[in-house]
């Protein structure tokens, strides 16, 4: 992928207070009162505005020198049927007609009073930044009994018409909503709180959310939530601060004077299938958790169009990759998505049946290890989880030759639940550590769904593990070029191995044969035959040792055996245990093509015990 994001130092701003600027007519219109007030109460055509019913307007001309025409108009809400509101419209761009009054989308603002009762409730303003004749920007203001409380800003990068879908003049939220917003290409949007007693906004919540098209294939291959909150925001009450949005619209707080970067959630497109069939395609994600005061190069953003506070602060789309990449992480998660999880719906699986993923990028959890910024919902089967206690000022990345995987260096734990594949039923858990502290797994234990120790155990030190550190366009070409087909080549070999012994009567779970979907990527399909791989092994393990125990705890003869192949017997039943080490062991090193003719050796060795009675 391309890179050609020059990053920008931190360095102390400070986001000082200033008057807002004299401009034109309509920021004369919409001025607030002191401490962020808007009301509709005091407007000389409020008392018309009053006595409208659903689907009535009227026209006016602003008052105000050079000011332009207006419409006021009573709507039925949509998200509160049974209610309805009073909006007015005001014409920033001078093309409202009186004759046929037909406000846009691309320069007009929306003012709503919910209930009309003359406070203000929304603000919808729509910015043509570069007058092509559409919108660049759309701000949402959200104000609490009238009184200024949260930004939400969305800016179209790529200029392809798509921002954020509206009810009622504020963002149409809901979780299945939520992926009509525009998520492909190159975009961003993020959050701001305005604070009354400087006039001012400062950045808050998700600042920025940013979608990023490396390709220029119209589709985002990167994802990056800037989560920002006060330095001194309580973790344990509020684990989840930046997404409190009942916090967002309460009363400022003396602690948001300090806002910073508590986390970054940063995902990739790791085999570029983001498209228009496979929208957000993400399958790597690192959750980061540190602090770094709100300062950078870049964050301001003034706006000519916009009404004051004419100046809002996020860090620029220009640099959020290089701040992301050596963000001083105080811990360290990384995931990776295998496929899919049965027992969850991630949302877009309602507009396609046979894809499922979600837009914001790859999550974090709710468990084992708490981390600021996870989000949801949730994907639990089928995700793999690596997690670093270990400070890191860049984020490194390293193939293991044992697994062929990209693991998070420095990870001390990691794990994988293994199931939910096209059903419910689960399959086991594979887990992941690094015993002796280097940076890197040595040891692998494989659990049964319902077991409590693992039947599998594979320590391997000094692997010859390959460093990418945050090479990702190298990391990313080689796992799909070389790894994914070797991968799949192998577990092919061992497979067909396992299923052609005789006698075995191996069982692929009913779930985990469905899985095998048309849509589903290269990477997932391995990942399939990881699991295929492991369960036919498991079987083939779990017989071969059952033949061999049968003779090895019966009871000790009390004289000689007659026979020489009663005598031979449980020499070769404990041979057999023998070369199921020896498989385990290649097995557990990810050495397949020599493990073959030994499972073969152990399994003719197993059978013929059965024959010696």
């Amino acid at each position: 992928m391309k890179r050609h994001y020059l990053f920008l130092a931190i360095f102390g701003l400070t986001i000082a207070g200033r008057a807002p600027a004299a401009g034109p007519w309509w920021i004369a219109e919409t001025a607030m009162k002191p401490r962020g007030e808007l009301r509709l109460d005091g407007k000389p055509w409020w008392p018309r505005a009053r006595a409208l019913k659903v689907g009535e307007q009227f026209t006016v001309q602003s008052t105000v020198p050079g000011g332009g025409l207006m419409l006021v108009r009573r709507e039925q809400r949509r998200m509160i049927p049974s209610g309805d509101m009073i909006v007015w419209i005001i014409d920033d761009d001078g093309d409202l007609a009186e004759s046929n009054p037909l406000p846009d989308t691309d320069s007009d603002c929306y003012v709503a009073d919910y209930g009309g009762d003359g406070t203000v409730d929304q603000m919808l303003d729509y910015m043509d930044e570069d007058g092509d004749g559409d919108a660049d920007i759309m701000e949402f203001r959200y104000f609490t009994d009238g009184r200024l409380r949260v930004g939400l800003n969305a800016v179209d990068y790529d200029d392809d018409n798509l921002m954020k879908p509206v009810i009622d003049y504020q963002r149409l939220a809901g979780d299945d909503n939520y992926f009509l917003i525009d998520t492909s290409g190159n975009s961003q949007y993020y959050h701001q709180i305005y604070n009354p007693d400087t006039g001012q906004w400062i950045p808050a919540s998700e600042c920025p959310f940013t979608f990023i098209d490396t390709d220029g294939d119209d589709a985002s291959e990167v994802v990056l939530r800037f989560s920002a909150v006060p330095r001194d925001f309580d973790r344990t009450a509020e684990p989840d601060w930046a997404n409190r949005w009942a916090i967002h619209l309460g009363p400022f707080l003396p602690m948001m004077n300090e806002m910073g970067v508590s986390a970054i959630r940063y995902s990739f497109d790791v085999d570029n299938l983001s498209g228009q069939a496979q929208p957000h395609h993400y399958e790597m994600g690192f959750n980061l958790s540190g602090y770094v005061p709100y300062k950078f190069e870049g964050m301001e953003r003034p706006g000519r169009l916009r009404r004051p506070p004419q100046t809002n602060f996020a860090l620029p789309i220009e640099c959020v990759r290089e701040v992301a990449d050596r963000y001083p992480a105080d811990s360290t998660g990384f995931s990776f998505r295998e496929f899919s999880d049965g027992t969850i719906d991630l949302g877009y699986s309602k507009r396609d049946p046979e894809y499922d993923q979600r837009w914001e990028g790859i999550f974090w959890m709710w468990r084992r290890v708490i981390m600021q910024n996870t989000g949801g919902p949730v994907q639990t089967w089928n995700m793999r989880r690596e997690f670093s206690s270990r400070p890191a000022g860049r984020r490194q990345v390293y193939y293991s030759p044992v697994d062929r995987r990209l693991h998070l260096k420095g990870a001390e734990k990691g794990w994988l639940r293994v199931g939910a594949l096209h059903d419910r039923e689960p399959l086991g858990e594979w887990r992941t550590y690094d015993t002796d502290g280097d940076g890197y797994f040595d040891r692998w234990e494989c659990y049964d769904a319902d077991g409590a120790e693992p039947y599998r155990v594979a320590e391997i030190a000094a692997a010859d593990n390959l460093d990418f550190g945050d090479d990702y366009d190298a990391m990313f070409a080689f796992y799909n070029e070389k790894v994914i087909p070797e991968a799949a080549r192998l577990n092919r070999l061992v497979i067909d191995n396992l299923s052609r012994l005789t006698g075995l009567n191996a069982e692929i779970p009913d779930g985990l044969r469905a899985a095998d979907e048309p849509k589903i990527s290269p990477g997932e399909r391995r990942y399939l035959l990881d699991v295929t791989r492991e369960v036919l092994y498991r079987q083939f393990r779990r017989e071969a040792q059952r033949r061999a125990n049968a003779y090895l705890d019966s009871r000790e003869p009390r004289d000689a055996p007659s026979s020489p192949a009663e005598r031979r017997i449980s020499q070769d039943a404990y041979q057999v245990t023998v070369l199921l080490s020896r498989c385990d062991r290649l097995y557990g090193q990810g050495r397949f093509e020599e493990l073959l003719p030994l499972i073969d050796q152990a399994w003719e060795l197993a059978l013929s015990l059965s024959t010696v009675r």
